[in-house]
């Protein structure tokens, strides 16, 4: 019975500390945000397989401006697929160089894609971005959505535009935003 009596005691006290105690939201959102990123990291190294870049070139480099948890994340799951033969690079979206060695770039900010188109690279670049209106703003592949789930919008002006050319299975997954007027990129 004693023991009975114990164990009561330490469940109320479990229970009334677990009550009072707020949730430590932050903990939650940054494990969510990590949890989101990787989702998108994972459907952004199987795009490659849907998509054919012009002149035979293939996907090489990813380029971002910022570090963010999607890029660190994009890191790490590089690092598990050797066989990609894909890098990623934390670039200044105004360093000339990285417009030649860069042929993906992954965009936190709409600004970065707009100094992008300013500062057009000489070979073919897919934009991917990250932020809602990125695809109709002018960029490629926006991954839109949370709580893992991607949705997949495409600005197929602007990709066909720069030469590529994305398999119709994908197409079926997506969005498709249109442009009138889309330039080549």
């Amino acid at each position: 019975m004693k023991s009975r009596g114990v164990f009561a005691v330490a469940w109320l006290s479990l229970a009334a500390t677990l009550w009072v105690t707020p949730v430590d939201v932050y903990s939650l959102d940054v494990e969510q945000e990590r949890e989101d990123s990787r989702v998108k990291a994972l459907f952004i190294t199987h795009l490659f397989s849907f998509i054919s870049w012009p002149d035979g070139h293939q996907a090489q480099r990813i380029c971002t401006t910022q570090t963010s948890t999607l890029s660190e994340v994009l890191r790490e799951v590089l690092a598990t697929k050797p066989g990609l033969k894909v890098t990623l690079s934390v670039v200044s979206g105004e360093d000339p160089s990285a417009l030649e060695i860069c042929n993906i770039w992954l965009l936190e900010d709409l600004n970065d894609l707009i100094r992008l188109q300013a500062n057009r690279s000489p070979g073919p670049v897919l934009t991917i971005g990250n932020r809602q209106g990125f695809a109709e703003a002018g960029g490629m592949i926006e991954l839109a959505g949370r709580s893992s789930r991607v949705t997949l919008i495409i600005n197929r002006d602007h990709a066909e535009a720069a030469g590529f050319s994305i398999s119709s299975k994908l197409l079926r997954l997506a969005r498709i935003v249109r442009t009138s007027g889309a330039r080549n990129e």
